[in-house]
């Protein structure tokens, strides 16, 4: 998911909120990995995404005092159609199981009744 944000021939030139959906992901990543939940495959990862361009060289330190939000608005414009998502992402832990632990489950949900229709139709 984080390449397809952030890289530019992927969704990033349909997020029109781009700084705000691109900042929030990369926070969650980097809050994970002071808890050491990130490997050193994410942690490439990341180094990949923050190397792309017009990424923002103050994303590539933590701020770890700024307000995460448990979800993130994502509108997309493409073809004159817009569509305006909030994205949760569940992640799974427990004590016994560090394969479920890694697990992340990311999930859209229709912001208004434009976007749930627009979506509807998209999948007919």
């Amino acid at each position: 998911m984080l390449r397809l944000i952030f890289h530019p021939a992927g969704l990033r030139p349909h997020i029109t909120n781009w700084d705000d959906v691109a900042h929030g992901l990369l926070q969650r990543v980097q809050r994970e990995a002071v808890g050491n939940v990130v490997d050193d495959d994410l942690r490439a990862l990341v180094d990949e995404v923050l190397a792309y361009p017009d990424v923002p060289a103050h994303w590539r330190q933590p701020d770890l005092a700024a307000t995460v939000l448990p979800i993130i608005p994502v509108r997309f414009a493409r073809d004159g159609k817009r569509f305006a998502y909030f994205s949760t992402v569940t992640t799974l832990g427990t004590p016994v199981d560090v394969t479920a632990q890694e697990t992340r489950i990311e999930c859209f949900f229709p912001v208004d009744d434009e976007t749930r229709t627009a979506a509807l139709e998209f999948a007919r």
